[in-house]
């Protein structure tokens, strides 16, 4: 969410200007307990504003707000194709920032294995966070000059040999 330690490193990251202007934000987000759901769970119907928008996808438009600042337009789709429910178990929607920057979420209520990917686009690089996956990496055109320590509370990553600077998840969560 909003308040996690992954969500915090990212925001300072795209502050930082490590990727440059950003342009995009896509979340993917799900797990399969609308696989599991009782017959009486409330998480089953729209009456109680079930689905994957109320139930996943509501988090994710809350760190959009956070991260991309208020919408202008959004084009949105939720559908039951799997899980028996009334309420949607897949939902897509596109959105446009008062900013212009893009941003896409997507959930599903059957996802294996369950995931909540992050990613944050600009010209000078790409932001993935996955929180189930404890990943917090960046690729950067300007990382092997970056003054990482400036704007991350003393975080610093690690370059892979493919590229990506890697953050320590401990590390990460430590820092909030």
């Amino acid at each position: 969410g909003r308040f996690s330690p992954g969500a915090a490193l990212v925001e300072r990251l795209m502050r930082s200007g490590a990727v440059g202007r950003v342009t995009a934000l896509r979340e993917k987000t799900g797990h399969s307990g609308g696989l599991r759901l009782p017959e009486t769970s409330w998480r089953r119907s729209f009456d109680n504003l079930a689905g994957c928008w109320a139930l996943l996808c509501a988090h994710t438009a809350d760190r959009f707000r956070m991260l991309g600042g208020p919408g202008a337009t959004i084009c949105a789709m939720g559908k039951t194709l799997v899980s028996p429910m009334t309420g949607d178990d897949n939902f897509s929607a596109t959105l446009e920032f008062a900013s212009g920057s893009l941003g896409t979420m997507e959930s599903c209520y059957h996802m294996i294995p369950a995931d909540n990917l992050l990613e944050v686009y600009g010209p000078r690089g790409t932001i993935r966070a996955s929180s189930n996956a404890r990943t917090y990496r960046v690729q950067s055109l300007d990382g092997d000059a970056f003054p990482w320590g400036d704007y991350l509370q003393g975080l610093l990553p690690v370059k892979g040999e493919d590229g990506w600077w890697s953050f320590d998840a401990e590390q990460v969560r430590a820092a909030r």
